[in-house]
Order: C-alpha cells, then structure tokens, then sequence
C-alpha cells in the first residue's frame, strides 16, 4: 500500500518523512459446507437402484450462489453400496465459485434386499419296484411371491425313497435368466410334500396234494404266484414246509423269502397274500378174508388161527398186519378193512 502525508494546506510533504511500512493481513476463509447423499432401499426387482438427493447437513451457501451436484452410486443385484456425492458452487452467472467453499461429502448407502418367495415341491407316491421315487423338474408350486418378470426356476430334486415308506420330496431351486444365476436375489423359504412307497401286493399259493396211505410223508413243493408279479430283477422263493404221514389233511405250510440282485432280504416291502394248499392222506383199502374149516364135534372150540389172506390191496412198506383181534386193527383208522368172513 502507499502513503501520503499533506500539510494543512494539502500540499504534499511525504519527502519530508521517512516511512517504515508494517502491512497487515486480510484473510477471506473459505465457506465451509457439508453435503450428505441420501441414502435408499428397495426389494430386488431387476432393475437398478439410484439415489439423486441429498441434504445440505452443516453451512450455507453465499445468497446467489447454487450447488451444482453429481452422483456416483448405482445397485441393482441384492447388497449394499455407497451413493456417492460431489458440487460445484456457482454464482448467478454461472461462474465455479468453489474454491471459496470448504466443501465436506458423507456418503450414503444404497441397499436392496432379497425378494421373498415360498416354494411348494409336489407330493408323489407309487407303488414298490425297486427303484427310487424322485420328484419332478416341474414338480413345484410358488405359494408366496413371484419371480421378477423373464425369470424362471431349474429345480433340483434331491429327496429320494426307493424301500416303503415316506420321506420329505426335498428340492433346491435356483432362479435363472438365460445363463444368468440371479438365486442370490432371492430369499427362498420351501415347504416340501412327500415321497411315498407302498406296499407290492402279491399272492402265493401252495398246491393241494395227496395219497393213500404208505407210512411215509406226503408233501409237496409246488406252488404258484396267483395275484401280482415281483419287481424286476428280484427273486422269489418259496419253501413248503407242509407234511403229513397218517390219514387225514393238514395245510401245506410254506415259508418265503424276496431278494434283489444283491442278495438282500426285501421282502417287508411286499404285501404277502398267503394260501394254503392241503396235504391230504387217505386210508389205504385192505381186504382180508379167512379161510374155512369143519371137525367132527368133539365139545371144543374150532378155530383156525392162521386161516386168513389178502385178497386186495397191500400192507405199507416195513409194516406188518397181525390178525389176532379184529377189533385192534380196526382202531388203527389207517386202514379201511373189508370184510370177507368164510363160515366155520
């Protein structure tokens, strides 16, 4: 700066003077001010989430002067991210007047969140044949929500009953667009149906037999599947274990066993229908017939102790007929015995 010293006249006498300058300071500081970014939420939809606002959240701008303002911030998959702010200060005239301000940002925070569906898996059931119950790529129902618009659900079926019984048809989906994986944007609660295997309803039949009587066992291992057929690729097999050797009938008991090509007992997934055939033993006809004889009365009793044959049929194998009692053999009842009584 300069300075001039005038007399009273207002004549310029400064030569006169010797002057020592100390200048001072004038300082303008800058205009502090603090911009936030807004911050917003939405539920995934497809689409991008933005947030252009902001709030003036410490100062004031200079009277004429506005803020010039960009954005940086953009989400559209499940997450956060920060929505970014930034200015310029001009004047009326649209001059940057920035550098007078201090300016100071906080970031915002731009979030979407899942979007929530409940998805129902489909119930299936059938009846046992060895192979396992899966559901099915389009077994499945949405009970709450909805996709976004162009997307679609590829099920994976993971639940699985093969024996009898009843287990959870558990699925995992994954939502897709074209190649696009977009399962992360969704919030997916399941409710599983069911996977039933029931009982393979067969019937076994043992066959009737019989015989007259021989004093040796009458069985019979035939038998005959009557209702119903095996899975494919398990075996069947059926031990009759009926038997009788004396007259008379008695059920042609069997006991069975199911396996598969491994040897596995799966029998408790059959449902075993079991008929009886019937062991049956008839008396064996025997004819006998004595022999005369004739004496002269002498007072004694005339009998002829050997005196019989037969005249039909046969004794079984390894036994023997003794006829000293009539009455005994009769009780037997495992013979029918005819009678032919010569006269004495």
């Amino acid at each position: 700066f300069e300075v001039v010293i005038l007399d009273t006249n207002g004549a310029d006498v400064s030569s006169d003077y010797e002057i020592a300058l100390n200048p001072g300071t004038l300082t303008v500081a800058k205009r502090p001010l603090e911009l936030s970014a807004d911050s917003a939420s939405k539920v995934y939809d497809g689409t991008a989430l933005t947030n252009e606002s902001y709030t003036l959240t410490s100062g004031e701008l200079v009277a004429g002067h506005y803020l010039d303002v960009t954005y940086v911030g953009e989400i559209t998959n499940a997450g956060e991210t920060s929505n970014q702010v930034s200015a310029l200060v001009k004047d009326v005239e649209d001059n940057d007047v920035t550098c007078n301000y201090e300016l100071t940002y906080i970031e915002g925070t731009l979030t979407v969140t899942q979007k929530p569906i409940t998805l129902l898996s489909e119930t299936y059931n059938k009846v046992y044949d060895g192979t396992a119950l899966t559901g099915m790529a389009d077994g499945y129902s949405i009970t709450e929500g909805e996709l976004v618009g162009g997307h679609e659900i590829s099920l994976t079926c993971v639940g699985t009953q093969t024996n009898v019984g009843v287990t959870q048809n558990e699925v995992s989906a994954a939502i897709i667009s074209g190649t696009e994986d977009l399962t992360a944007n969704y919030l997916i609660t399941y409710s599983f149906g069911t996977l039933t295997v029931e009982q393979r309803r067969i019937e076994i039949t043992s066959a009737n037999a019989d015989k007259e009587y021989d004093g040796t066992p009458l069985t019979c291992s035939d038998w005959t599947l009557t209702v119903g057929t095996v899975a494919p690729d398990q075996n069947l097999t059926v031990t009759c274990t009926g038997t009788v050797t004396d007259c008379g009938q008695k059920d042609n008991d069997f006991t069975y066993t199911i396996t598969n090509n491994l040897n596995e007992d799966i029998s408790s997934n059959y449902l075993v229908e079991t008929v009886k055939g019937l062991l049956t033993v008839g008396q064996r006809i025997v004819r006998i017939q004595t022999e005369s004889a004739s004496k002269v009365y002498d007072g004694t009793p005339l009998y002829k102790e050997d005196g019989w044959l037969i005249v039909e049929g046969s004794i079984a194998p390894n036994q023997e007929i003794f006829v000293i009692d009539y009455s005994k053999i009769k009780k037997q009842m495992k013979y029918s015995i005819v009678e032919n009584i010569r006269e004495l």
